[in-house]
């Protein structure tokens, strides 16, 4: 791998050492400029002039199929989606629940995968279990755990693939096939992986996955997808509806709904320049490999991990070795509030990277195009607040950000 040839293809990276990709990646400029030409063509000869839609319509078929091919899926079973937050409440919202069918979770879970589940818990009177599970527990003690949690109620389990609190990285493969054999399905948490590790929705014998396209894919804001495998798609009923989730109707009051494609989970008028950026921002990784990058995510976090342990009152947070790791690592230090570690690391020494609540820890996102000099110049600066101490604690401060952001 060429990191330094990737890294001219990124401006942010000849700014500042950007560790936050977790939250929000930086895109290449080659996606920008796919989002410029659409947004240009559209603009420019109008958006509906008939050779410009029809560009338009085949943006999103090729958006599609491209996304269809990165996660191993089929276009068929791709539901084009604003973020994963839109899908993973498609699909909470959208299965039947009765009073007392289980629901499974764990503490390792974004408040987008949480909050919903709770809303279903007040709708439907489900019975909601959250595992408390340890970061640094090994892959067979989590699917361990899951195992003896369920039982012949057990519907659902709501899971982060990665967890963007801990950076554990869930053995997703063994908890499909364990919960298919309970007689669940699974709703994947999507967001830290798209990307970041390789995905095969067919491989991994998966349910439901919902993913972005503005994280480690280094897309566009705004763009995302849901996977729902094919003999699965009619037993999710949309909630939100439009013309796609209908076969046919009059004014008459005939009506015939659309039950069977994914489609039916789409809403009308989309940002074509967007979908056109998540194309080249996929192909762009393809050129590269998801094997190779995964790997490269793993290389990086050893060093960092090698590095920050060295440093007195440093914690890593998650797991430290093994399946269960990624390119996300968190770490606390004793006694500094993690807020203002973050916020410290980019006033002072121009880092960006993000604190967590649920772990009080500040984390660190390692994609194929950091370096190892930034991780030695990210573990020196966390030695220098760990010896030092930080900035007056600031209230304000969210995430290692203004709260308002």
């Amino acid at each position: 791998m060429d990191v330094e040839a990737i890294r001219q293809q990124i401006p942010a990276t000849q700014k500042v050492v950007y560790m936050n990709t977790g939250w929000s990646g930086p895109p290449a400029t080659r996606v920008v400029q796919a989002i410029e030409r659409q947004l240009e063509r559209e603009c420019y000869e109008g958006p509906t002039t008939r050779h410009i839609w029809e560009e338009r319509v085949e943006v999103g078929k090729q958006a599609r199929q491209a996304i269809a091919r990165f996660v191993g899926a089929t276009p068929e079973e791709i539901s084009l989606q604003a973020n994963t937050t839109t899908g993973i409440n498609i699909v909470v919202n959208g299965l039947e629940f009765n009073a007392g069918d289980e629901v499974i979770t764990c503490n390792l879970e974004h408040a987008s995968g949480l909050v919903p589940l709770y809303y279903l818990r007040e709708r439907s009177g489900i019975v909601l279990c959250i595992l408390e599970i340890d970061p640094q527990a090994s892959a067979q003690a989590i699917l361990k755990q899951f195992e003896d949690a369920m039982t012949p109620r057990t519907k659902l389990l709501v899971l982060s693939h990665i967890s963007y609190s801990t950076g554990v990285r869930l053995p997703l493969k063994e908890i499909n096939r364990l919960s298919h054999a309970h007689g669940a399905r699974v709703l994947v948490d999507g967001a830290q992986t798209m990307g970041h590790i390789a995905l095969d929705m067919h491989d991994q014998d998966a349910d439901f996955y919902a993913f972005p396209g503005h994280k480690w894919l280094l897309g566009p804001d705004g763009v995302g997808g849901l996977f729902i495998r094919q003999d699965l798609i009619e037993s999710v009923r949309p909630v939100d509806v439009g013309h796609w989730a209908t076969k046919d109707y009059d004014f008459e009051g005939h009506f015939t709904p659309a039950t069977d494609i994914i489609q039916k989970f789409e809403m009308s008028t989309t940002n074509g320049a967007l979908w056109a950026g998540m194309t080249e921002a996929i192909a762009m990784q393809e050129e590269t490999g998801q094997a190779q990058i995964e790997e490269r995510t793993l290389e990086l976090n050893s060093l960092a991990q090698r590095q920050l342990s060295e440093i007195p009152r440093v914690r890593i947070i998650g797991p430290l070795e093994g399946e269960t790791t990624c390119g996300l690592l968190c770490f606390s230090i004793e006694g500094l509030p993690a807020p203002q570690v973050a916020s410290d690391l980019w006033d002072k020494y121009g880092i960006v990277c993000r604190s967590v609540r649920e772990t009080a820890s500040t984390r660190l996102s390692l994609h194929y195009f950091n370096t190892e000099r930034e991780v030695e110049q990210a573990a020196a600066a966390v030695r220098e607040l760990a010896t030092a101490g930080v900035a007056s604690a600031d209230p304000a401060l969210a995430d290692g950000f203004p709260r308002d952001v």
